[in-house]
C-alpha cells in the first residue's frame, strides 16, 4: 500500500488460498484461507489516475516478492 498524506494512493488485492488453483468456491466463501500460509494470489494492483506514472505498482510488486523471498 502507498499513501500520500495519510491517503491511499496504490494498493493490491486479492486472496491467501491454501491451494495453488483459484476456485469459484473462495470467492462464495472467502473464509476458506488461511492467513498464516498458503499461496498469495494477487488478482490487480490499484493506484489512482493521478498517480499513475509514478511505478508505484512495479515498487508494491517488488515489496511483496521480497516478503516472499525473506518468508521463504
Amino acid at each position: 500500500m502507498e499513501e500520500d498524506d495519510e491517503k491511499i494512493v496504490s494498493f493490491n488485492n486479492g486472496m491467501v488460498p491454501n491451494e495453488l488453483t483459484i476456485s469459484d468456491e473462495m470467492f462464495e466463501h472467502p473464509l476458506l484461507r488461511d492467513k498464516d500460509d498458503g499461496w498469495q494470489a494477487i488478482f490487480g494492483v490499484n493506484t489512482i489516475s493521478s498517480y499513475r506514472k509514478r511505478r508505484l505498482a512495479a515498487k508494491l510488486m517488488n515489496y511483496v516478492i521480497q516478503d516472499v523471498d525473506r518468508l521463504h
